[in-house]
């Protein structure tokens, strides 16, 4: 059985690792690599973090249609269609909300033990 690792277990790792990689370096060297991977980070025109959600935001353009398109359809559907009607599509829409809920609170927490 695998032996559970916490979060501050990996920190004090990742913190020995780079304690170890950069042990023979002065510390003006230490704050070039630094500045270096700050800027790679994002820091700059062109960095990391600046494409990634460039990226995101090309990928999911069209996410803010979404509340809109189903506003105008639940109105339209309020609109003509009978109470009764309404009120069993709310209940099933209701349902499976939570249920999604349900479903992605049981995946952070499995994805938060490991």
């Amino acid at each position: 059985m695998p032996e559970e690792t916490t979060r501050e277990d990996k920190t004090e790792k990742m913190c020995r690792m780079m304690e170890e990689c950069c042990a023979g370096m002065s510390v003006h060297d230490r704050r070039e690599m630094m500045r270096r991977m700050m800027g790679a980070m994002g820091s700059g025109t062109g960095g990391m973090m600046r494409t990634m959600m460039g990226h995101c935001m090309r990928a999911f353009r069209w996410l803010p249609l979404i509340p809109l398109v189903l506003g105008i359809i639940l109105f339209t559907l309020g609109y003509f269609l009978d109470a009764s009607i309404v009120r069993a599509l709310w209940l099933a829409l209701a349902g499976l909300i939570v249920l999604m809920g349900l479903a992605g609170l049981l995946m952070l927490r499995v994805m938060s033990k490991v």
